[in-house]
């Protein structure tokens, strides 16, 4: 199950949530300090929350936002961390 939050002065996604009752996971993007730049308003600030079997949160905070322009992103996960395997429901 999915539900999106919109701020009703201007309807950009202020919250975004995934449920899966089934597996009792959740995952919960919340979208703040949103600003106006090269006509582009975005969220500078997304902090996720993700409950499963382990729980973790992250909070990304934007230095800068390009239009059109291509970003490399350098991520490296520490080898300390297990990955979660994610089943397909079968259609």
């Amino acid at each position: 199950m999915q539900t999106i939050t919109l701020n009703p002065d201007n309807f950009k996604i202020i919250k975004n949530e995934f449920i899966d009752p089934s597996t009792n996971r959740m995952f919960t993007a919340n979208y703040r300090n949103f600003t106006q730049k090269d006509s582009v308003y975005a969220p500078y600030v997304v902090d996720i929350d993700i409950q499963a079997e382990k729980k973790a949160k992250l909070k990304i905070e934007y230095v800068r936002i390009e239009k059109n322009t291509p970003q490399k992103l350098d991520l490296n996960i520490p080898e300390k961390y297990d990955p979660i395997q994610i089943q397909k429901k079968p259609k």
